[in-house]
C-alpha cells in the first residue's frame, strides 16, 4: 500500500509539472490557447466542405435548366405550318440559312448540252465577276432552244468551245442558294438576256505560207466594266424558263 501512494504522488507531481511547464509564459509572452484553435480550423474546413457541395448542387441544376432553354429555342416549330426554324420563332415561318450553308455547284457544271450544234470551232468566254452564282444559256436564235447550259461560280469564268456556225443569244439567271429539282436559285435570283446576239462564222483563209481557219472568239462578262459595249436587259422567269 506504501509503494502504491508514492507511486500516485509521483504520478501527479509529474503531470503539475507538465501543466506548469505548458502554461508557464516564456520571455514575458501571453500563452498561447493552441487546442481550441485546431478546433475552431477543423470546423472551418468542415464548414467549407459543406458550401462547395451546396455551390456544386445550385451550378449544376442552373445548368440543367439553361441546357433545356436553349434546345427549346434552337428546334422552334410552327404551330401553323410546321416547318422548323434554327432560329427560334420567325413570325414569317420562313427559313432562313445563313450565307456558308447556300447550295451551290461546282464551277463550269453543265445542265445541258446539244452536241449537234457543238461541232464547230467558236469560242465564248463568259466572265462572272460578281458575288452571286448564275446559270448561262447559249440559245440558237434558228431553234429558240438553249444548246449549251452552264453554272458558273461567283467570281469565275468558263470558256464554251466548237460552238457551230449560227446566231446565238445569251440569257443568264444569278442568284444563291442552288435549287437542283427546279434548276434556280431560292434567294437573290435576277433574269437577265444580252440585248445584242452573237453570230459565229468559220472561214478559210488562204496566205502565202498556208490556208488557215479563222473561226469566230467572243468575250462577255456578266457584270458592266468600263469601255463595255454589251448591254443587257432584265427578263421574266418564265422567258428564262423556255429556252
Amino acid at each position: 500500500m506504501t509503494q502504491d501512494k508514492k507511486h500516485l504522488n509521483f504520478d501527479l507531481e509529474f503531470l503539475d509539472k507538465n501543466n506548469s511547464s505548458e502554461t508557464k509564459p516564456v520571455n514575458n509572452q501571453k500563452p498561447k490557447r493552441v487546442g481550441n484553435r485546431n478546433i475552431i480550423l477543423t470546423a472551418i474546413k468542415y464548414n467549407w466542405k459543406k458550401i462547395l457541395i451546396v455551390v456544386g448542387i445550385i451550378l449544376f441544376f442552373g445548368w440543367v435548366i439553361f441546357s433545356e432553354d436553349s434546345s427549346n429555342t434552337s428546334n422552334y416549330t410552327s404551330p401553323t405550318t410546321g416547318k422548323t426554324s434554327s432560329y427560334g420563332n420567325n413570325e414569317s415561318n420562313k427559313s432562313v440559312k445563313p450565307p456558308r450553308s447556300y447550295n451551290s455547284l461546282p464551277n463550269g457544271t453543265i445542265i445541258h448540252s446539244n452536241a449537234y450544234y457543238l461541232n464547230g470551232s467558236g469560242e465564248l468566254k463568259i466572265d462572272n465577276g460578281t458575288s452571286h452564282d448564275a446559270l448561262v444559256k447559249l440559245v440558237r436564235i434558228s431553234t429558240n432552244r438553249s444548246v449549251f447550259t452552264i453554272y458558273i461560280k461567283a467570281n469565275n469564268s468558263y470558256r464554251i468551245h466548237n460552238i457551230s456556225d449560227g446566231n446565238y443569244k445569251l440569257i443568264f439567271i444569278q442568284g444563291r442558294d442552288w435549287d437542283a429539282t427546279n434548276l434556280t436559285f431560292l434567294i437573290d435570283k435576277s433574269f437577265s438576256k444580252f440585248r445584242d446576239n452573237f453570230p459565229f462564222s468559220t472561214n478559210e483563209v488562204t496566205r502565202y505560207d498556208g490556208v488557215y481557219e479563222e473561226y469566230t472568239m467572243w468575250e462577255v462578262t456578266l457584270y458592266p466594266v468600263s469601255g463595255g459595249t454589251a448591254e443587257t436587259d432584265n427578263i421574266l422567269e418564265n422567258e428564262f424558263d423556255k429556252y
